[in-house]
């Protein structure tokens, strides 16, 4: 079942940001939202949830919450052999109101937090909101244009951390990581005494050849350490429903968190919180399937325009999302080329410099659209044409 690729006159009619902040002439690539029509058995939920008006508060009894709880360990389990038990997570509002959260209560202002950048910006807002210190671990890009985790300065910055913040899938530069990559992370992690807080947001949307590995299923020992953050966003094109999990390896991690005010963390969305119970226990199952080969195919697409519009760039050829880490460095178009796209191509990128400082030069596409929608963008990024004014 391949998903419904909605059309630019549905899409422009929506409410959430990804669109209707756009100039009608402009068609916007930059935030990490989908433009297909959701999964029909979570449609079906929430049409069901509309017609009774049911906009209430959510139960605060465990009934729904641990039905979560217990659908994502089955989920975990069945997809990639990790045990869990559902009493060791919680249902949250949203992935980086987890991340707060856990900065906040695992460590104490001026702690170390090591980042792996270029990265999602709100990594940045979390570790300097929270007054730690920002340590970054910039990857090394290698002449294929891929990424790695630089393990000997790693080290060296785990020597003045408290914590490892980690994306895996890595956003933006969609990579996998490897078990051997994330063992040897795991080991520096041990040897310094670090937490590891790791957004796995992405883990659903992995390309052929593949494989995506909960970092706290490489040992006990690791997973004592570890916290893991996720949400059926992504995969599911469900942001705006606010609903994430959380996972804690150890009671101890979860006892601290849970010293955090509740008031800090919010409430989840009843309609997010039964929509991500539909899009875990298996009904859209067949419609992600689909929706990975479609995505498949407009980054292969996005693959072949690169080699032939932009051969000297080195490109990171996304293993997993549906982010496209594009390299503009030998085009002419400055520091931010987003904003040099935008005006020019009225096309609206993903701004690199929001990454780090790695991100100069650079542009994030997300291609999580339709076919004929990603060729009128691949057409307006060539060199050759420029979109007129409307």
């Amino acid at each position: 079942m391949k998903p419904i690729c909605l059309p630019t006159d549905i899409l422009r009619r929506r409410k959430s940001c990804k669109w209707a902040t756009m100039e009608p002439d402009v068609i916007p690539a930059w935030v990490a939202e989908t433009d297909f029509a959701a999964a029909p058995a979570i449609q079906e939920v929430l049409t069901e949830m509309v017609a009774i008006s049911d906009y209430g508060y959510p139960t605060l009894t465990d009934g729904p919450q641990r039905r979560l709880r217990e659908t994502f360990a089955a989920r975990e389990r069945a997809l990639y052999g990790w045990n869990i038990d559902p009493c060791d997570c919680m249902v949250i509002t949203d992935v980086v109101q987890g991340l707060y959260g856990v900065v906040m209560s695992m460590s104490q202002e001026n702690d170390g937090v090591i980042i792996q950048t270029p990265i999602y910006p709100p990594f940045f807002n979390v570790v300097t909101d929270c007054k730690r210190r920002l340590l970054e671990n910039p990857l090394i890009q290698k002449d294929d244009g891929s990424f790695e985790i630089d393990l000997e300065n790693l080290r060296h910055l785990a020597k003045d951390a408290k914590i490892l913040m980690l994306c895996n899938p890595h956003n933006p530069t969609g990579r996998v990581f490897t078990r051997p990559e994330l063992e040897a992370m795991a080991n520096i992690a041990m040897e310094h005494n670090l937490i590891i807080v790791v957004d796995e947001i992405h883990s659903e949307v992995i390309y052929n050849g593949h494989t995506h590995i909960p970092f706290a299923s490489l040992s006990p020992e690791i997973a004592a350490r570890t916290i893991t953050v996720t949400s059926a966003t992504k995969a599911f094109g469900i942001p705006a429903l606010r609903c994430a999990v959380i996972h804690f390896g150890s009671h101890v991690l979860q006892h601290t968190f849970k010293n955090t005010p509740r008031g800090i963390l919010g409430g989840v969305n009843t309609m997010g919180l039964h929509a991500t119970i539909k899009a875990w226990d298996g009904s859209c199952d067949d419609w992600l399937h689909g929706l990975i080969n479609q995505l498949q195919e407009n980054r292969d697409r996005v693959t072949a325009f690169l080699k032939k519009t932009l051969p000297n760039g080195r490109h990171a050829i996304p293993e997993a999302t549906y982010l496209y880490w594009i390299d503009f460095r030998d085009q002419n178009l400055g520091g931010n080329p987003a904003r040099t796209i935008a005006r020019d191509r009225k096309v609206m990128l993903g701004e690199g410099p929001a990454f780090g400082i790695q991100g100069a030069g650079f542009a994030r596409l997300n291609f999580a659209t339709g076919p004929d929608i990603l060729e009128e963008i691949l057409e307006r990024l060539t060199h050759e044409k420029e979109v007129p004014k409307k």
